[in-house]
């Protein structure tokens, strides 16, 4: 008898403990829940150092190397000098980048993101007295570059005329790599615009005489590169440290250069180099989620 109350007990324990598993296993038709799906709205501010596909602009039409001599060397105004190099080298350049961008995250782990791209100050570069590069001059008595005390020179260089219209679009994948950590993979692309300007280089001083135009050019700009900072919240909660973020970025990537539209003035103008540009991108981001929806799944 003692020995059938203890085998009866045993059993008792056995089916409770079998209850107790069971109830907290998940049931096959409960519902789990899953990472968000997340509407967020983002941007960015930053520098971008482009340097394009053009090593130089050669064959320039004597037209735009035709400079009128400065009323005071020339009084009765009926002589002009012709520059003999034809050729000018763009320079890397740098302008302040803007962004907002509207993008969806899905599990906080992968964004895929569009957006405008705004560049501001694409920057012509300062003048220098070397006959390279930019600018190319020419001593309007010796007919040849030198330099001297009281000399005159005419010269005629290329001007970056800014960005045409600004505005463009752009396009970016993000991937989640913990907490500080991002890559990202994008693409834009922008319209650039170089005129000719010719003026005078007389007592180590130049003079604009005017600027005419000159070529416009399409630059797509491929890139990869990282997110750094974290999510954070205001607030500290947890909830919000999932929808809101800041940081720093950094790309890199090249520059394809799409078709040069000449003035009619540089028809004639060959461009030399190939898709070998670089455009470089450092600055600040910031991201914040509109909404998220809490995806479901049954098992």
């Amino acid at each position: 008898m003692k020995r059938f109350t203890t085998m009866l007990l045993f059993a008792a324990g056995s089916c409770l403990a079998a209850d107790q598993l069971t109830a907290n296993l998940p049931s096959p038709n409960q519902r789990k829940p899953e990472s968000p799906v997340q509407l967020e709205i983002g941007g960015r501010v930053g520098a971008l150092l482009l340097h394009g596909p053009i090593n130089a602009f050669r064959s320039i039409p004597v037209g735009l190397r035709t400079v009128p001599l400065n009323p005071g060397d020339d009084p009765c105004g009926c002589s002009s000098q012709v520059i003999p190099f034809d050729s000018l080298n763009p320079a890397m350049n740098d302008s302040f980048d803007f962004a907002g961008t509207l993008g969806l995250a899905i599990k906080h782990r992968v964004t895929i993101r569009g957006g405008v791209s705004y560049l501001l100050g694409y920057r012509h570069l300062g003048l220098n007295t070397s006959n390279e590069g930019v600018i190319r001059e020419v001593n309007i008595f010796s007919g040849t570059f030198e330099r001297g005390y009281g000399t005159s020179l005419v010269y005629y260089a290329l001007k970056n005329a800014g960005v045409t219209p600004g505005i463009e679009p752009l396009g970016e994948i993000e991937v989640t790599v913990n907490k500080w950590l991002s890559i990202v993979v994008g693409g834009s692309y922008h319209t650039f615009a170089y005129q000719i300007q010719h003026g005078y280089d007389r007592y180590d001083a130049f003079q604009t005489l005017d600027d005419v135009p000159f070529a416009t050019m399409q630059i797509y700009q491929p890139y990869i590169g990282v997110h750094l900072g974290g999510r954070f919240s205001f607030h500290n909660s947890d909830t919000s440290a999932q929808t809101e973020g800041t940081g720093f970025y950094f790309t890199a990537g090249p520059t394809i250069l799409q078709p040069i539209h000449f003035a009619p003035a540089a028809q004639g103008t060959i461009a030399t180099g190939g898709t070998h540009g670089l455009s470089i991108g450092v600055g600040y981001y910031l991201k914040h989620s509109l909404f998220q929806g809490q995806r479901t799944r049954t098992d």
